[in-house]
């Protein structure tokens, strides 16, 4: 942990002065969880496995990296996590729980920071009458939404909630108790920001900001207007030159 506080401490004044209006969540620019993934992909490896596991209570600021280096993966999907998430649900109504869960568990195993997933193990554990590993599943359900919900205050253009995928937005609205009525996209200050006007619980009208920097990232890749994003060569080189140092 010692070595991966350092590491951001002394690439942040670098990006710092590079940064291009970009989001900065947790006073981070987005593009560092890039470049330190790049730099260590390791780490990301050790870290996912962390948060999977369950049983064991995890840094937060473990969490926050899994959260954002995920979105960088090859692997990353929002669609693909929704389209999932509903496959889930659709499981729990029939009261196919097994289902449910082991759908679940893939989908973890898929992607560390898909937050809903932990929440859909929780809720088929519970029903397949194992409270013990239903809430180990809530609380980690509970640890990666809050890197999002405190990623900033929501309630101005200058500091959006800054999350990986729009789903997230939803899920953020749910734990306040709001109730969306519409959604609009805008830019910011060259940063994509969704708008959500919801109601609360006395029929009140309020605006809530979202950062969608990564969910338009992840979709220009999956329309495939990303190509020049040679992020895996990158972390392949680097993963070859340490293996060479450890067999010297």
């Amino acid at each position: 942990m010692k070595k991966t506080i350092l590491s951001l401490l002394t690439l942040i004044g670098f990006f710092i002065l590079n940064a291009q209006a970009q989001s900065r969540p947790y006073d981070f620019p987005l593009d560092s969880f890039r470049i330190l993934d790049i730099e260590n992909p390791e780490r990301y490896s050790v870290l996912s496995e962390q948060v999977r596991n369950v049983e064991d209570s995890i840094d937060f600021r473990n969490c926050i990296y899994v959260y954002y280096v995920s979105a960088y993966q090859e692997n990353f999907s929002g669609l693909a996590g929704q389209l999932i998430s509903s496959e889930i649900y659709n499981h729990i109504e029939e009261k196919e729980y097994q289902n449910a869960l082991e759908k679940s568990l893939q989908e973890i195993n898929r992607d560390p920071a898909s937050v809903e997933a932990y929440y859909l193990a929780s809720l088929s554990h519970y029903y397949l009458g194992d409270t013990l590993q239903s809430r180990f599943y809530n609380d980690r359900f509970v640890d990666m939404l809050s890197v999002p919900f405190l990623s900033g205050e929501g309630s101005s253009l200058d500091e959006p909630f800054i999350v990986s995928t729009v789903r997230h937005e939803y899920l953020i609205m749910g734990e306040l108790g709001m109730n969306v009525k519409m959604q609009e996209l805008i830019h910011h200050n060259g940063v994509p920001i969704d708008v959500l006007t919801a109601e609360d619980e006395k029929g009140e009208e309020h605006k809530f900001y979202f950062d969608v920097t990564l969910s338009f990232r992840a979709m220009k890749r999956e329309l495939g207007f990303d190509k020049g994003n040679n992020d895996s060569k990158k972390r392949k080189k680097k993963k070859s030159k340490k293996k060479k140092r450890k067999e010297k």
